[in-house]
């Protein structure tokens, strides 16, 4: 018989098992369904890139994530093209234990980017809240934490709807961001959208409030940081495609790793949008019609 010590490391390495970031249970408090429903829409939809760059880039990743922390940047370019991304490293990473994810705080109000109700964003909202709670307590171990941005505390509808909460959203997410890259010397993973919003064109690739933040984390840590680029790129060649992008077929690649220059935000940018746009020319991703986009 097993020594009682014994036992409970087993137990205890059971429960790192079962809650270590991988896609089953990442499903784990949907339905049975709906998660074979998820499943399959993933499947469907969501193609990994055979290009050699996007392989390699997963190996990278999950060497990484073996030894220590890692910064994961996605191009971003609607409403929810977050999911197959996530879904699709869920299936891909071996060794990610935790990841910290920020949203948009708008996606909790149910107004539309000039802060007026509709059905529609009150019925965007009940399903955004109903999807991160699910995948929060299928696995604790995934953080997903409202952020309020620049253009929600200045607009006079969503600020009053936010009161102050929104400061001590902002204040606990930053708490909880600097205290993971500290806490966690392997494993972690924070997926951050570097242009904080749609990929309007006339956006800087990199958001420089962003950059302050890594660059003041950066100098902290006794490593280098290292940063990898993915996006599931929505391929919406027909019209019906803009009005259902979530039908539409993804392409889902990678990049990196590599390092974003200290204390230097003109180098950084110049460096993030490289890397972008090699991204998006090995996809042969043209950019979408964002006045259409913006509203899903």
């Amino acid at each position: 018989m097993l020594p009682l010590s014994d036992i409970r490391q087993k137990i205890m390495q059971k429960r790192i098992e079962e809650t270590a970031i991988h896609v089953d249970n990442i499903y784990g408090a949907f339905h049975p369904i709906v998660r074979r429903i998820l499943k399959f829409w993933n499947r469907k939809i969501t193609r990994v890139s055979s290009d050699p760059e996007t392989l390699a880039t997963i190996e990278r990743l999950n060497e990484q994530l073996k030894k220590g922390n890692a910064v994961v940047f996605f191009d971003h370019h609607y409403a929810f093209d977050a999911l197959p991304v996530g879904l699709t490293l869920g299936e891909l990473l071996k060794d990610a234990k935790k990841a910290l994810i920020p949203y948009a705080v708008h996606l909790d109000l149910g107004v539309d980017g000039v802060g007026k109700p509709s059905l529609r964003y009150r019925i965007r909202t009940s399903l955004f809240q109903w999807l991160i709670k699910r995948i929060q307590s299928s696995n604790p171990n995934i953080r997903i934490m409202p952020v309020a941005r620049k253009f929600e505390i200045t607009n006079e509808t969503m600020r009053s709807m936010m009161g102050n909460a929104y400061k001590d959203s902002n204040s606990d997410y930053l708490e909880t961001f600097i205290n993971s890259f500290q806490e966690n010397k392997a494993g972690f993973l924070c997926i951050l959208s570097p242009i904080a919003g749609l990929a309007f064109p006339h956006k800087p690739i990199l958001h420089n409030r962003l950059y302050n933040l890594l660059d003041q984390l950066q100098l902290s840590l006794p490593d280098d940081l290292p940063f990898f680029y993915v996006s599931a790129y929505p391929r919406l060649q027909k019209k019906w495609h803009y009005h259902y992008p979530m039908l539409a077929r993804h392409d889902f690649l990678a990049r990196g790793s590599f390092q974003l220059p200290k204390s230097n935000y003109k180098s950084a940018n110049a460096l993030m949008k490289v890397e972008v746009t090699q991204l998006r020319t090995t996809a042969d991703f043209k950019l979408l019609d964002y006045d259409i986009i913006k509203k899903k």
